[in-house]
């Protein structure tokens, strides 16, 4: 199966591992735990990478001009972003999977075969607006695995506070008010939190 795995635009100097190992990028595992013919393609910039002879990276600057001889079986476009709507009528004979991110849970369009979402609630939403929707928990990148180690945290989450609302940390926030210390990963709405 030939996986196409599209991404939204990212700083490519920020990615900048050359081994799959390197990375602890979840998408980026999933992509390659899916099919061993995988292209991940992220918007803005230039960069490629092979991380093995049938998994690779690419940075490009607009997926409307993607010039590629690669056909895919199956296409994820994760986060939900109205660029990838190019790629995904460039090969109606692929399967689209749909997993949006923030605000954009479902698509503005109906190109999408599957849509994932990782709220329960959002299923029976999806379904009354026509689309094809499965509840889905998604993966961790295996970097992040338990460790035998102290533990120094007893709440610990990975999301900006300033997206608290989208996010739907509000409980991991209201918690941490009653039990210390916590840790969020990401940027902290209060000093109650230390920073990673």
């Amino acid at each position: 199966m030939k996986l196409l795995f599209l991404r939204g635009q990212i700083d490519e100097r920020t990615q900048k591992v050359n081994r799959l190992s390197e990375s602890d990028d979840v998408w980026t595992h999933l992509a390659a735990a899916i099919s061993d013919n995988t292209k991940i393609l992220y918007a803005g910039g230039s960069r490629k990478v092979n991380y093995t002879d049938g998994i690779n990276e690419e940075w490009i600057d607009n997926f409307k001009h993607w010039n590629t001889s690669y056909v895919p079986d199956v296409i994820f476009a994760r986060g939900g972003f109205s660029y990838y709507e190019h790629v995904v009528r460039r090969f109606p004979s692929a399967i689209s999977v749909y997993y949006g991110a923030g605000t954009r849970t479902f698509p503005s369009h109906k190109y999408y075969d599957i849509i994932l979402v990782d709220d329960a609630t959002d299923v029976e939403k999806g379904r009354n607006k026509g689309f094809n929707t499965y509840l889905w928990n998604k993966p961790a990148a295996p970097c992040f695995k338990p460790t035998q180690c102290q533990k120094v945290f007893d709440v610990c989450y990975v999301a900006n506070g300033q997206q608290a609302k989208i996010k739907r940390i509000g409980g991991c926030m209201r918690l941490s008010h009653q039990t210390s210390p916590c840790c969020t990963l990401g940027i902290s709405p209060t000093t109650r939190f230390q920073r990673m």
